[in-house]
């Protein structure tokens, strides 16, 4: 039984605990996030999930038949088998013409309350989008942002850290050595959010 299949289980025990008429959940994009995608689609319970919606917390600005599109990913890996019955699922539509209309229309059908967001752990200790040194890390009025790196290729969309914060429950995930290192650096107290953004997570569940 790998980590992989236990992170999907652990997530969708959550999502099955929740009672409520449509339950959001916001989806990453990553190596890692892959392989879980690919063991999480098998469990029983997800494919008899119903009545929710699922979201992207990051999007690389590139057409969905990218092979570099969280969205086709996904497609490829968690819904390789389909999107299960009353459940939906929203990319990033992105328009490579004006990228800022991507980002505000966006921004307009991520809810208010997430119930279940999953972030990927960089190994440079960013999540999302959200990417160390960023003065996207301090903006509290957006919900979902342009953001760029000179160390990541691809501008990229991301949720804020407002909306991060919101999340009723956040899943990381941190699988392999780098990314335990990263998280054995976190503990250090000089370390501050400029340096790890993954910092801005309030009580996290740590897959690894």
């Amino acid at each position: 039984m790998s980590n992989f299949y236990k992170a999907a289980v652990q997530i969708q025990e959550s999502i099955n605990s929740l009672d409520k008429e449509i339950i959001s959940v916001f989806l990453t994009g990553g190596r890692s996030a892959e392989k879980l995608y690919n063991e999480w689609k098998f469990l029983d319970d997800f494919k008899k999930i119903k009545n929710t919606h699922f979201f992207f917390g990051d999007e690389r600005l590139v057409e969905s038949s990218s092979l570099d599109s969280n969205y086709g990913m996904a497609l490829r890996s968690l819904f390789s088998k389909g999107i299960p019955n009353n459940c939906k699922v929203f990319p990033v539509k992105v328009d490579l013409m004006n990228l800022v209309d991507s980002i505000r229309n966006y921004s307009l059908i991520i809810p208010d309350e997430i119930d279940i967001l999953i972030l990927g752990l960089g190994d440079d200790g960013h999540i999302a989008s959200l990417f160390p040194g960023s003065s996207s890390l301090f903006e509290e009025s957006e919900k979902f942002l342009l953001t760029e790196s000179q160390n990541h290729p691809f501008k990229r969309a991301t949720i804020s850290p407002k909306v991060i914060r919101s999340a009723k429950k956040t899943f990381i995930l941190a699988f392999g050595e780098k990314k335990l290192k990263v998280l054995k650096d976190m503990k250090d107290s000089n370390i501050t959010l400029r340096d790890y953004p993954a910092l801005i997570v309030n009580n996290p569940v740590w897959l690894s």
